[in-house]
């Protein structure tokens, strides 16, 4: 499609249409393609974006969390889900960027900015990347999420709207977004 300019790419999207793909098929796509256009943009040159703005950008870009990943589509079951118990004083709970799921599993989501150093200087005896601190401490958060859920999962637990979630919880995943791939030499 790339090479096709003017009224031949035109041609050939109607052809599309026609037989294969709808308006709202064609509608969907390209919405897709311009919200990566942004997560690029954001991601890679203008990099202006701290962590409220990724959160809002995967909250409204739903279709992000299933593509490519080992299972299917998950929808957000609540942002900012505080998946521990909370201290008598209101501290040291345990709070996931979202809680996601399908109809038989859940999925806890960490968010961390794109600046985020994923490692340290050099490299250590054994030529081994040094893993920055901001690194391993994300890792024993999004860990440390996934123990609390595995135990909170197990009462009924409700959404912001205070619909319970029917969800099913059993060696829940996590994913961890942080940094940028080109910080991989």
């Amino acid at each position: 499609i790339a090479n096709l300019h003017g009224d031949d790419r035109i041609s050939f999207l109607e052809k599309m249409r026609e037989s294969a793909l709808t308006r709202q098929d064609l509608d969907i796509l390209s919405g897709r393609k311009d919200g990566l256009a942004l997560f690029h943009k954001k991601l890679y040159v203008e990099k202006d974006w701290k962590e409220p703005q990724w959160q809002q950008f995967f909250a409204e870009k739903t279709w992000i969390f299933g593509y490519g990943l080992d299972y299917r589509f998950l929808s957000i079951l609540q942002k900012e889900a505080a998946v521990s118990d909370v201290d008598l004083d209101g501290k040291n709970t345990v709070n996931s960027d979202f809680l996601m799921g399908s109809t038989d599993f859940t999925v806890l989501v960490e968010l961390k900015r794109p600046d985020t150093l994923l490692f340290e200087e050099g490299k250590n005896r054994s030529h081994s990347w040094r893993l920055s601190q901001y690194l391993v401490h994300a890792v024993s958060q999004i860990l440390a999420q996934k123990a609390a859920w595995e135990l909170k999962s197990s009462q009924t637990n409700y959404d912001e709207n205070g619909n319970p979630i029917s969800q099913k919880t059993s060696d829940p995943k996590a994913i961890l977004i942080i940094g940028r791939k080109d910080q991989i030499a």
